[in-house]
């Protein structure tokens, strides 16, 4: 008989119909169901689900391979970080009012499933804040594929935190191009979020280092106005800002984008550059022509493009043939590969009854999941 480890999937799985909570956080279902009305290719429910299909398609392979993990089972438990599943959430939940419900499942796993070794997320960086520390904490691994505010760096703070996403050197990505260029001076929207805030003050202290002056900086929040719009295009044309960097997440940048070009923003005298691919709740603009010309600088990596056909990723694309975006699954399809082959190695150091009774937890900090070969 062999022995059970379970790996914890945290998700915005308040997006997803037809869930089930068992208890706290917990969802009922041992998988999620398909359903192509209801999860399309836009949205957060698209990004919840196709990054969990590809962790679990990941986990059945583990199950059956014979060199990773062999004699033990890897099971899953599912947990909601912004609770029970609500319509609205697909197109409008974008991590703000996930802290309280994401710090409630995060002790909820430390308290009350102690078979959990380690956690893959695809959190917003807002929402991960408490579970972060409270897992690192507890000594619970917790890699993930969407969190990428800088603070999550700090390693004292976050030692059993790590991910998926590129940020090393992240303003100096944008310095190098723009030295390319020979551009001496920008101006920076960017949202109020973790994110946002952190991309914005790597930015700033690169751009001081390099001599670049930024002559006009712009905050808005998620849920801007039209007037805030009107506001940020009267501040960019007045400081003359003719390269213009957004800072946000996915969302925030395509609907950005979109409303500065309502505003009259787009022309060939100025040039728009991103730090993420625009994406569009429930589907695309009818006119996508302002986004001709928008420069994508992408520090955080990981497009569909890039995954290597593997035992994995065939099955994958045959069953959702109509996936065309990456949904955080080459990052997330990362996470579960490298937490397995961390735990391998503790496998072979002290052996299955250890690891699987939580008895490893203190050698699992991030350093333990590096150089895997």
């Amino acid at each position: 008989m062999s022995m059970q480890i379970t790996l914890g999937f945290i998700n915005n799985y308040c997006t997803i119909p037809n869930i089930a909570l068992v208890s706290g956080a917990l969802l009922a279902n041992t998988s999620l169901e398909y359903d192509p009305v209801a999860i399309g290719l836009h949205g957060n429910a698209a990004d919840a689900f196709y990054s969990d299909a590809i962790m679990s398609f990941a986990i059945n392979v583990v199950n059956n391979s014979s060199q990773i993990l062999p004699g033990i089972t890897v099971n899953v438990k599912r947990f909601t970080d912004c609770g029970p599943f609500y319509p609205e959430a697909d197109s409008e939940y974008y991590g703000n009012s996930g802290g309280f419900a994401s710090s409630i499942m995060a002790l909820d796993i430390v308290e009350n499933h102690l078979d959990v070794i380690g956690v893959i997320g695809t959190e917003y960086s807002t929402t991960a804040k408490g579970p972060a520390e409270i897992l690192s904490n507890n000594q619970i691994p917790y890699c993930t594929s969407a969190t990428a505010a800088m603070r999550y760096s700090d390693k004292n703070k976050y030692p059993y935190f790590w991910r998926t996403l590129s940020i090393h050197n992240f303003g100096n990505q944008f310095y190098l191009l723009l030295k390319e260029w020979n551009v001496r001076q920008i101006g920076i929207v960017y949202a109020n979020t973790e994110l946002g805030r952190g991309g914005t003050h790597a930015l700033l202290q690169s751009m001081r280092e390099n001599n670049i002056a930024v002559v006009v900086k712009v905050q808005l929040s998620s849920d801007y106005s039209m007037t805030d719009i009107e506001y940020a295009s009267r501040q960019i044309r007045g400081m003359k800002a003719q390269y213009v960097v957004i800072l946000g997440d996915a969302f925030f940048t395509g609907m950005s984008l979109q409303s500065f070009s309502e505003a009259g923003m787009m022309s060939s005298e100025r040039v728009w550059i991103v730090s993420t691919w625009p994406k569009y709740f429930n589907s695309l603009p009818e006119d996508c022509g302002f986004l001709e010309g928008v420069v994508l600088v992408e520090p955080f990596g990981n497009r569909l493009g890039y995954f290597e056909e593997s035992e994995i990723t065939a099955p994958f694309r045959e069953k959702y043939p109509v996936v065309v975006d990456d949904y955080n699954m080459s990052g997330s399809l990362d996470c579960v590969m490298m937490m397995l082959l961390g735990f391998h190695r503790l496998l072979l150091k002290a052996g299955a009854e250890m690891l699987a009774e939580r008895k490893l937890q203190n050698q699992m900090n991030f350093t333990l999941f590096q150089n895997l070969g």
